[in-house]
């Protein structure tokens, strides 16, 4: 049940769009968001978890990246700002999001993987 890690927003900064985020499960645990800014040349102050990150162009948006996530911290969730816009979000998030509107089975498992592999490297660092 990832009904605790739903992402939530609030706030707003103009001529900024939030586009959507997606999980990289590759050499690396990690989150990236995608934000459309109006303005390319002002681009509003971006912070993770308070520090101070540059997004990086890619295609018609904006990635931010939060990197290397730990196993035995995939349940944490992360403070994305972009100027007056806050976006709440973690991996669970995502697996949240994956579990509850799709009908795929094979997303639901790995977002049910994720969790136990979670849940064994926490009892492993204990």
């Amino acid at each position: 049940d990832f009904n605790s890690y739903a992402y939530s927003f609030e706030g707003a900064e103009d001529g900024v769009e939030y586009y959507g985020s997606a999980i990289s499960l590759k050499s690396e645990t990690a989150i990236k968001h995608y934000f459309y800014f109006e303005d390319e040349e002002n681009i509003p102050t971006v912070t993770v978890n308070g520090k101070e990150v540059t997004p990086v162009k890619n295609g018609g948006y904006y990635e931010v990246k939060i990197s290397d996530i730990p196993a035995h911290k995939l349940h944490e969730m992360y403070e994305v700002k972009v100027g007056g816009f806050t976006l709440n979000y973690g991996v669970f998030s995502y697996c949240y999001t994956a579990s509850s509107k799709t009908s795929d089975q094979k997303l639901v498992d790995v977002a049910n993987a994720l969790h136990a592999y979670n849940q064994a490297a926490i009892e492993y660092i204990s």
